[in-house]
């Protein structure tokens, strides 16, 4: 399950934000339009990795490792369902 560190890399991000767009009214919102698209990113790259192992592992006629590689698929689209709904909130807020 992917969780960003909430100090390190927020900061990290806040200051390349400031570096590049400046300081703003809306850097707040940017900066957290930015960590949605990383997590969003990884989970879908993840998700990607696991579809093609899936693919695989079906080929093979492996049934407990498809089980396994199909799960993780669920997990990872779930998380990618709770990021949408987190988004569509912040936005709204």
């Amino acid at each position: 399950q992917f969780r960003l560190d909430p100090e390190s890399p927020r900061h990290e991000l806040i200051f390349e934000a400031e570096s590049y767009y400046g300081v703003g009214t809306n850097l707040p919102q940017d900066v957290e339009e930015l960590l949605f698209n990383f997590e969003e990113d990884v989970l879908r790259d993840r998700f990607v990795e696991a579809m093609k192992e899936l693919g695989q592992a079906e080929g093979l006629k492996d049934e407990k490792k498809s089980a396994e590689l199909l799960e993780r698929c669920q997990e990872i689209s779930s998380e990618l369902a709770k990021l949408s709904k987190r988004r569509i909130e912040s936005n709204n807020i």
